[in-house]
């Protein structure tokens, strides 16, 4: 297993402090709360968010018996969405987390799970730590370079 790790070590290294700095920084900047409220520093967030913050606080600030009672969009219907990032979000506003923190934390932890999976099942398919992380940049670069256009504080 040591040897293993050290085999992958800097291509991992290379990937998560690229893209892992990238994600941390943008994910860090995507909330913010003042005197007024709760702002986004990103238009499209607030596409998302809103829904999943509410969903949050179900599990924050409710007894587990009405976890599943309410959903917080539909008067009268069940939350059947699938929550399990919210719940850990929620779980941690239940432990007096903030509620930027609540989502920012667990939100950079899953990206850098994500290139670390990415790399292993690039590196599984073409057995070439070179491929794989050209593999993991070009996933990440497919969609267009929106990286260019990084959030901003007001």
């Amino acid at each position: 297993m040591k040897r293993v790790l050290e085999y992958h070590f800097w291509p991992v290294f290379f990937l998560l402090v690229t893209f892992g700095t990238y994600f941390s920084s943008t994910f860090a900047l995507l909330l913010r709360l003042d005197r007024t409220g709760l702002w986004t520093n990103l238009d499209h967030v607030w596409s998302d968010w809103p829904f999943h913050i509410a969903i949050a606080g179900i599990f924050a600030y409710n007894p587990p018996a009405t976890w599943f009672t309410h959903h917080p969009m539909y008067a009268q219907g069940t939350l059947t969405y699938p929550f399990f990032a919210d719940f850990i979000s929620g779980m941690l506003m239940r432990l007096h987390v903030p509620v930027i923190e609540a989502f920012i934390v667990p939100s950079i932890v899953i990206a850098l799970i994500l290139l670390i999976g990415c790399y292993t099942l690039f590196y599984q398919i073409s057995k070439s730590r070179m491929i794989a992380v050209i593999g993991v940049t070009i996933f990440l670069l497919s969609g267009a370079p929106a990286f260019i256009r990084l959030p901003q504080l007001d």
